[in-house]
């Protein structure tokens, strides 16, 4: 077996040196350890039968150096072996439930091929997706991907890393982090982070900025995009809102797009829940196998979901999900953690109306915390809340809570066309006595600020929003 090394990797073992290598036959990609300590683009050759796979301490014969130029050939052909065109294609069926989804193929099918080029070397990659069902559902899909292509010889899982973002934003801790990960590597592409689901703000500016050169970025998001926004240094920016689309096409459903053009297969399950955990216009609110996975989803990549500070990845999540037992326990302890939190925001929450009558509820989320649940998360809580206080008041409705440094809004559809939330955070953000962070839709935003000037800002937010007290 002649082989081409594409990737190297610095472990701890003195028994040989963990790499990929590729077939220049066979057109394949295997991750083994070897007894050497070769080179980038050497050329081995392993005897006949003597190839055990990973691990094999057995010594390849080294046949020659630096075939860059026949690397690139292999590479080529391992990626014609994935049909990534004819996959793309396969999105076509989709474009009829999602309009405009045609428009975002183009850089679909540029992000799937520099991702196969990785797969297919070993090159390492992190997939950072947000903590929700939306952004999970994104990545468990490209995780079936690159697990189907790996068990077909098309490439390799073992150099990808699977990684919760919890805030809103590609920090420098993030990319400084990314960047120590892929130090332990020496590659034939360039390292590569996929982000799922967030940081379409100008508070990833640094990182950005960071990466540039260094890092590969592919970025798949459907939040409304500031005009700062440094696109121009990302690789691919993948946005529905980009060609003219809007918040109801989720990063999920980009994610599974992605991997459908990564393997040929489909993944409407995560597709389904994707559009039901971010309340999309698209969801199915009648499926109810899309309403529990999505449920799990929010409820597994939440602080406490995996259990002992466990940061979940989506093979650990689809360890569960095929588990029907810990599936129906989960599912048991989630509905009850709702219920009693979503009691205890309707029974202490303060209520005010606007100037123009629109109903505005305030809820101290430190008091729902105190139940001792440890579940929901903020976020999450806010939208339910949000359709429990909406669909008591029988109209549009503005739910605002409040807890740590966060301040989460909700607005109803309704109404989001009269009061622009996103407009009232710029407007927050430009007082001089306030030093806040936010963003997100303009139907679910969030606000950062410091703890000290929390009772400062909601007072700005409520004034912002022509708030007077409720009779």
């Amino acid at each position: 077996m002649k082989s081409i090394i594409t990737s190297l990797k610095v472990t701890a073992s003195n028994a040989g040196t963990a790499c990929t290598v590729i077939d220049t036959d066979k057109y394949a990609s295997i991750s083994t350890e070897i007894g050497i300590r070769p080179n980038l683009y050497d050329i081995i050759e392993f005897s006949t039968g003597m190839h055990d796979g990973l691990g094999s301490p057995k010594l390849p014969k080294l046949l020659g150096e630096s075939a860059r130029e026949e690397c690139n050939r292999v590479v080529t052909g391992i990626i014609g072996r994935m049909h990534l065109g004819e996959n793309v294609a396969l999105l076509s069926n989709k474009e009829g439930k999602y309009p405009g989804l045609g428009a975002l193929f183009p850089a679909i099918a540029r992000s799937a091929e520099r991702l196969a080029r990785s797969i297919a070397t070993g090159s390492p990659v992190v997939v950072r997706f947000h903590n929700d069902g939306d952004g999970s559902s994104g990545a468990i899909a490209l995780y079936k991907a690159v697990r189907a292509l790996a068990e077909k010889g098309m490439g390799v899982g073992g150099s990808v890393s699977w990684r919760i973002n919890r805030g809103i934003s590609y920090s420098m801790e993030s990319v400084s982090d990314d960047a120590a990960y892929f130090s332990s590597y020496t590659s034939a592409e360039k390292p590569l982070v996929v982000i799922i689901d967030f940081g379409t703000s100008d508070e990833s500016a640094e990182a950005i900025a960071y990466a540039e050169g260094k890092i590969d970025i592919l970025w798949l998001d459907h939040h409304p995009i500031p005009k700062t926004f440094m696109k121009s240094s990302i690789l691919e920016y993948v946005n529905p809102w980009d060609v003219g689309g809007d918040s109801n096409l989720t990063a999920g459903v980009l994610g599974c797009m992605l991997a459908t053009a990564l393997s040929g297969e489909d993944y409407s399950d995560m597709e389904a829940a994707s559009l039901i955990s971010d309340y999309s216009a698209y969801a199915d609110q009648e499926d109810e196998s899309a309403k529990s996975t999505a449920a799990l989803l929010d409820f597994f990549t939440s602080n406490n979901g995996m259990g002992r500070g466990k940061k979940a990845t989506p093979k650990q999540i689809l360890s569960i999900l095929d588990d029907d037992e810990a599936r129906a326990e989960a599912s048991r302890f989630i509905s009850n953690a709702f219920e009693e939190s979503i009691r205890e925001g309707m029974q202490t929450m303060r209520k005010y109306s606007t100037t123009s009558g629109v109903p505005v509820r305030v809820v101290d989320f430190d008091k729902v915390a105190s139940l001792g649940f440890g579940y929901p998360p903020m976020g999450k809580y806010s939208s339910k809340l949000h359709d429990r206080i909406e669909r008591e008041a029988g109209k549009g409705t503005i739910t605002i809570v409040i807890g740590g440094s966060y301040i989460s809004l909700r607005i109803s559809k309704s109404i989001s066309g009269m009061v622009s939330i996103l407009e009232r955070i710029e407007e927050l953000k430009g007082l001089e006595s306030l030093s806040i962070t936010g963003g997100g839709h303009n139907e679910a935003a969030s606000i950062k600020c410091e703890p000290s000037q929390m009772d400062d800002v909601v007072e700005s937010l409520l004034a912002a929003l022509s708030v007077r007290p409720s009779p």
